[in-house]
């Protein structure tokens, strides 16, 4: 290509209405492309016309030897505005407000970032959620390829968590969920870690229940490989579920075939002494122990239970 070097400039701001919210916006924006080096620049700027939020973009890089170079600014940009530049889900409302300096550089072998974000007042509304997710403050750092997330609270409903930690952009996780829910006893929390295609999950809980003497305690670890469209699973590779009279552990495999088995299950009296035809029924004097399967199709599951008694007063 000739060694030509073309510029362009906005001379007035170009207006940008969006449709279907009808919402005006003005762009500035320069720049120029050098066809002979194969390398282009531009500045952006975008603010709403009838507030001061502005998202404002610097970019630069190549088109021989693939390259990108950007910088952005965001000054007081309403999440719901900057929503209607992105698609969402259908119903779906997104609340806050945005504050932030990124920067990212970008080759075939190579992403790197840098800056940080803040959102304060979040909250997110969809069908998927039985109450609003809001957050006051939520704080994410960039720096090379490691994204941080400051101690942040969440809530929903009774529920609330504090989640913080950090992500290896394709390389590893390391996070930790704290979850609760107000009045309540319930507690549980979650690590995320271990390689970024096979995430390893370590959960471990306990809720209050009315039905049982004491709570109802969860621990688990498995894997979720999300990154293989066609091996996308959750592998329960070792849960226990136990109250007072009740133990099951198992394992397996869910996706859209369930595959679980328990290695254990094993039912006590304390488990149904307040229930009288139980009572009646199996007594205190033995345990009832045996196995449980849960296999099929993920809609309708097919579920299997091989149950043993020594001493029954029942069957005397």
């Amino acid at each position: 290509p000739p060694d030509l070097d073309l510029r362009f400039e906005l001379t007035r701001a170009a207006e940008v209405l969006l449709q279907p919210t009808n919402e005006r916006l003005l762009l500035d924006a320069r720049g120029s492309v050098l066809l002979g080096q194969g390398q282009f620049s531009a500045a952006t700027r975008l603010r709403w016309a009838d507030q001061p939020d502005r998202l404002n973009l610097q970019a630069n890089g190549r088109w021989d030897r693939p390259e990108l170079v950007a910088s952005g600014q965001l000054r007081a940009v309403e999440l719901n505005r900057l929503a209607s530049l992105v698609p969402l889900p259908e119903q779906t409302a997104l609340a806050g407000r945005a504050d932030g300096d990124l920067n990212l550089q970008w080759t075939p072998a190579v992403f790197r970032c840098g800056g940080g974000l803040r959102l304060k007042g979040l909250k997110l509304n969809t069908p998927g959620l039985p109450f609003p997710l809001q957050s006051p403050s939520i704080g994410l750092t960039c720096r090379g390829q490691r994204l941080q997330l400051a101690r942040s609270r969440f809530s929903s409903g009774d529920w609330f968590a504090l989640a913080q930690g950090s992500v290896d952009l394709n390389r590893a996780f390391d996070l930790r969920i704290d979850l609760g829910a107000k009045g309540r006893q319930d507690r549980a929390q979650v690590l995320i870690d271990g390689p970024w295609a096979n995430p390893r999950w370590r959960v471990e809980g306990s809720v209050a229940s009315a039905a049982l003497e004491g709570p109802l305690q969860l621990r688990g670890q498995l894997r979720t490989p999300w990154t293989d469209p066609d091996a996308r699973q959750i592998r329960v590779e070792d849960a226990l579920v136990q109250a007072p009279g009740l133990r099951l552990r198992f394992d397996g495999v869910i996706d859209r075939q369930v595959a679980l088995r328990s290695r254990e299950l094993s039912l006590g009296s304390r488990l149904w002494q307040s229930v009288p035809g139980l009572h009646q029924t199996l007594g205190a004097a033995a345990d009832v122990e045996g196995g449980l399967e849960l296999s099929g199709p993920l809609a309708s599951p097919l579920l299997k239970l091989d149950l043993a008694q020594e001493r029954n007063p029942l069957l005397q």
